[in-house]
Formats: C-alpha cells, structure tokens, sequence
C-alpha cells in the first residue's frame, strides 16, 4: 500500500501564515480559528506542536493544484490565546493516520457488497450489524428495516392463510413457526423506530450472545483485532496541556498496564503519576485517553513509558487485552469466586 505522505512548506511572508501543511485526508480534532464579531470573541485554532514550536490552525483548504485534498495554514501562537490543549505533529504520525484512513476506505469498499444482501444481513445478530456500521460505514440499520419487511410480509401471508383456511387442515408446524416470526419482527420493527442503531434478529442475537461467553469474549465484536505489525505502526498521541488539572493526555490503541496506577512513571523527559483514563470509541476506533500529572523532577520513576512499541511489545499488550475481555464476559460467574480471587482479577 502507498500513502502518500504530508508535505510540510514554509510560507511566504505575504501569505499572512507562517507554515503550510498539506495532506491527503482531514486529521480528526483540528479546527481552525473562529474569527469574533459584535457578539462573540474570537476562539483560537487548534494547537499544533511541530519541530519544537507551536502553531494556530488558522484555515483549512482545499489543497488547489496539488496532488493532496486538504491545505492547513498554521502560523505561530497568539500569546494572548490560552493553550488549553496541545496537538503533536510528525510527519510519522502523519503517515500511521493516513494508513487508518487508507485501511478505512478499503474496508468500506471491500464490504459494499453487503448492500445488495440488506435483506439477509439485517438479520445478522446485532452487534455485528452495529459493528459494520460503525467501522465500515454501513447503513446497517435500514439493512435491518428491510430485513423486516422481506421476512416479515412472507410471514404474516403463511400465518393468515393456515389461520383462515375453511378446512382446519392447515399445518400447525407451519403456523407456530410463521407466528413465531411474524412476533419477532414485530418487537423488531418496535424497537428500530425509536432507535438509531441497528436491531438483527433478536434469536440469533441471543444465540450470538452464548458464543461470546462459550469463547471467552474471543468473539465480542467490540474487540476487533489487526495485525501485530499494523497496531506497532500506529502510535500513541502525547499532548501536553495547559490551564487542566492534568499535564498529559496520551491517547492510545491499548490500555497500557504502564500508565495504570499511582506509582511514577517517566513519560518522555519528565515524571508523571497517572490520574485516571477514558475510553473513547469501539471496535476498531477505541482508544484509551490516560490523564498524567507532572511530578517534581526528583521523583524517582518506578516505570517508563514509550511511545514506539516493537511487534513483539504489541502482541504481548494483544494478550492482556484479550485476557481482559475474557474476565469481562464471564463476570457474572466470577462473581462466585472467594473475594481474594475476584480482587486479583
């Protein structure tokens, strides 16, 4: 696969902006500076640290007469703006976002087929349907529509005709069976008319479901797992903030064990006791924001963090979560373990 990398160019001085940034496709979480009239005051851009200074996204354009789609115009910060959060920028972060992208947009086209199939897929259990619509963009949700009406029209034909016939001679196999159908599209078309998300068939979501804790959560779909080599490539975000409780955001792929718990640990060039974390997103998109507070530089560390992690680092970390979903799914039966063992877990 290539992936055309940014370009970074130096402004000219008459272009009113100090660097130029172009790139194949939008980086997420950077806006650009909204300008203040009578009624508002101005909001700065966001900020971008690159090659040790920091920058205002102050436009984003179309990138005319190039080979990329987007051109962000940064010029250096407004000391009168507060920074409140730091964005990071390197042409190598640059280039594992555009590889998510790239492999967005191929899945997306490798699983348009599915469109044509709407009215068998709908009935798919339902956390593959959500699944599908999230990561590949999938309108899964009217897939599940037309699955009840394709499924749901056939049956309320067989239910009346074997309910009305004169002769009572109708199969009670058949009846019982469109009936059974016939109610569950019912709830599901209930359900999908207030709901946003998509709604499979409410059987094979529950047999979905006795998998799923029969394989250790192996098979949860919110726990989507790529190649070791493609998960090192994409590299955790480290911002550094101001004006927050917190001194350091890292956004990662991983719940990384290093950046759990009280005890130091040296992020970079400094030491941080982490506070807490967040995750955002599912599947392929879930990422784990931990929060850092920066220690006095004499405090010993007790672990290092680092960004760059090998393949092997990358199976292990695979391993422990996988062994975390585990615990996850069977945690109604742990719940019968002696207390010691359940602190453990």
């Amino acid at each position: 696969m290539v992936v055309l990398a940014d370009r970074v160019v130096e402004a000219e001085a008459s272009s009113g902006f100090d660097l130029f940034i172009y790139s194949m496709y939008e980086k997420p979480g950077w806006q650009p500076r909204a300008p203040g009239d009578r009624l508002r005051v101005a909001h700065p851009g966001t900020a971008v640290s690159y090659g040790e200074k920091l920058y205002e996204v102050m436009a984003i354009e179309p990138a005319a007469g190039t080979s990329y789609a987007y051109r962000y115009a940064l010029r250096r910060w407004d000391d009168s703006f507060v920074v409140r959060r730091v964005v990071s920028y390197s042409r190598e972060a640059a280039v594992a976002g555009a590889i998510e992208v790239h492999e967005r947009v191929r899945r997306h086209r490798q699983h348009s087929w599915l469109i044509y199939l709407f009215p068998l897929t709908g009935l798919l259990p339902t956390p593959l349907l959500r699944r599908w619509q999230r990561e590949w963009g999938l309108p899964m949700r009217a897939a599940s529509f037309a699955s009840v009406v394709a499924i749901g029209l056939p049956a309320v034909f067989l239910f009346w005709r074997e309910f009305l016939r004169p002769d009572r001679a109708g199969s009670p196999a058949v009846f019982a069976v469109a009936g059974f159908i016939l109610l569950e599209q019912l709830a599901r078309l209930f359900w999908l008319l207030p709901s946003n998300e998509a709604i499979g068939s409410l059987t094979l979501t529950a047999l979905w479901g006795l998998l799923v804790l029969a394989s250790g959560g192996r098979l949860a779909t919110d726990g989507v797992w790529r190649a070791a080599y493609h998960l090192a490539a994409e590299r955790d975000q480290v911002c550094y903030l101001k004006e927050q409780p917190w001194d350091v955001e890292v956004r990662s792929v991983f719940r990384d064990p290093v950046l759990l718990g009280p005890r130091p640990v040296r992020v970079e060039d400094g030491v941080y006791e982490p506070l807490e974390y967040t995750q955002e997103g599912e599947g392929l998109y879930r990422r784990y924001v931990f929060r850092l507070k920066k220690l006095d530089e004499k405090t010993p560390p007790h672990r290092e963090y680092r960004r760059d992690r090998t393949p092997e680092q990358v199976r292990e970390l695979m391993a422990y979560e996988r062994a975390r979903d585990s615990v996850h799914a069977w945690a109604l039966l742990y719940g019968l373990l002696p207390a010691a063992r359940q602190l453990d877990l």
